[in-house]
């Protein structure tokens, strides 16, 4: 796949999946969020592509971010209360 590759985004509650998903935006990026059932906020989400699923189907959000282009497949855990990250959406030994 040639280009920036899209920003897979697990979204929990609060306005930081936005505010990721907006910064990755801004620069170019294609996003994709998946919308933890039960946590994820429907405004936030709502101005990208997203789909809600249930927090134990593993298999269905994988699913889903490889099929919106979501390669490789990261995590980025981050403590409530945690800055928003407006640059550097992956850790330092990332290669995408």
């Amino acid at each position: 796949m040639s280009g920036p590759r899209a920003l897979g985004i697990l979204a929990g509650g609060g306005s930081l999946p936005g505010k990721v998903a907006a910064a990755a935006r801004a620069a170019g990026r294609a996003v994709f969020l998946v919308g933890l059932e039960g946590y994820a906020e429907k405004p936030v989400l709502a101005p990208f592509a997203h789909e809600f699923v249930r927090l134990g189907a593993a298999g269905r959000i994988l699913s889903l971010l490889r099929q919106h282009g979501c390669h490789p497949i990261h995590r980025l855990l981050l403590p409530r209360g945690h800055p928003p990250i407006a640059a550097g959406l992956c850790h330092t030994s990332c290669t995408c």
